[in-house]
């Protein structure tokens, strides 16, 4: 839930990033996950300059938590060394 998640950030002092993927059934596999990718890409690139931090978490419930380790695993073959991921909450 948004207002949950919101409350949570503004106690421990974190930026939160929604990803507005695509949807299934007009969306086909993989046209989500790129999303989520380009999302987590974007995020490595300009966490620092937007939001002051380097330290990433990435997380999702349901059908996005899926998603979540399915970009976690396509960055960890395309990236040069290990994902700046800290942590991934799947539930």
């Amino acid at each position: 839930n948004q207002t949950t998640t919101a409350t949570t950030a503004t106690h421990c002092s974190n930026a939160v990033v929604s990803v507005d993927h695509r949807l299934a059934p007009e969306a086909k596999w993989p046209l989500p996950l790129d999303d989520c990718v380009a999302a987590a890409c974007w995020l490595i690139e300009n966490s620092q300059s937007s939001f002051g931090t380097s330290r990433l978490l990435i997380g999702g419930e349901s059908s996005g938590a899926h998603l979540c380790a399915a970009a976690l695993l396509r960055l960890s073959s395309t990236l040069a060394g290990p994902t700046p991921f800290a942590a991934a909450n799947l539930v």
